[in-house]
């Protein structure tokens, strides 16, 4: 019955694949910028120490990268790119739900680990969706207004990630970041209900060939050259977003509150 009756609804609305990717970004970042330096600072308060907090961040972060890879290259692969996308922001939702709910710290960070491999699955997906819509012309400023969709969501949301977590704690952090994750689905799954119908006459031909590590390899430099550049740029963007506001909050005494307001001020000016 209910399957039926979303169904019902998706065959009735119909908006724009860029509308649907520009929102979807825009709440798919404000739940990064709840996440993201709301991990640490939430894993500091709870008792756990530097060198595991260290620990934890970068498995999370190897599990992402793995996790897109993967996930990229099988959905290139069965030409179904807008329900990996759908798969990995259900991961979020029902992943972030548990660990609201959760009260074994342990555990929960390995659900956490396990989480950002799956979860990893939407937003590469979400971008080659993009190109895919967008025209040659217009692609630029199509990847320009994602973006600042992303900057938007995650500078309103990293404003309040401290505050929420000095006066409710972990379980409303993640519970409001599955609610936020559960809106984007729903934009996800009712936006792209005629790409869906596309992608059963896709021509089998355009599929990719060989193993994943043979389309890696097969890159071309100049592409190479963008990835590394890439790569470097978000070593010192992972390093602000999460170091940062530790040291405001507890090399300077500020508080997690204003650490993460401050953050939120760097993100505006960005």
């Amino acid at each position: 019955m209910l399957y039926d009756a979303m169904s019902s609804i998706k065959e009735k609305i119909h908006i724009s694949p860029l509308i649907v990717l520009f929102s979807y970004n825009l709440l798919y970042m404000a739940a990064a910028g709840l996440i993201v330096p709301g991990i640490p600072l939430y894993l500091a308060t709870n008792g756990f120490s530097e060198d595991v907090i260290n620990l934890v961040l970068s498995l999370t972060a190897l599990a992402s990268l793995f996790g897109q890879v993967f996930f990229g290259y099988v959905s290139d692969r069965t030409m179904t790119k807008s329900f990996f996308v759908e798969f990995g922001t259900a991961s979020y939702v029902f992943g972030y739900l548990t660990l609201a709910l959760m009260k074994n710290k342990l555990l929960a960070v390995f659900i956490l680990v396990v989480l950002n491999f799956f979860g990893s699955a939407a937003y590469p997906v979400a971008m080659a969706l993009l190109a895919d819509f967008s025209s040659i012309q217009n692609r630029g400023r199509s990847m320009g207004f994602f973006w600042s969709a992303a900057s938007l969501g995650w500078a309103i949301s990293v404003a309040f990630t401290g505050l929420i977590l000095e006066k409710f704690g972990g379980s409303y952090l993640f519970g409001l970041c599955s609610l936020i994750y559960s809106i984007s689905f729903l934009l996800i799954y009712f936006g792209f209900r005629e790409y869906n119908k596309k992608v059963k006459i896709e021509d089998p031909k355009n599929k990719i060939e060989g193993s994943i590590f043979k389309s890696i390899l097969s890159l071309e430099g100049s592409f190479l050259v963008f990835l590394i550049g890439t790569l470097i740029f978000f070593v010192a963007d992972f390093t602000k977003n999460v170091y940062v506001p530790m040291f405001y909050a507890f090399e300077l005494g500020l508080g997690i509150t204003t650490s993460t307001l401050l953050l939120s001020l760097t993100s505006w000016i960005e």
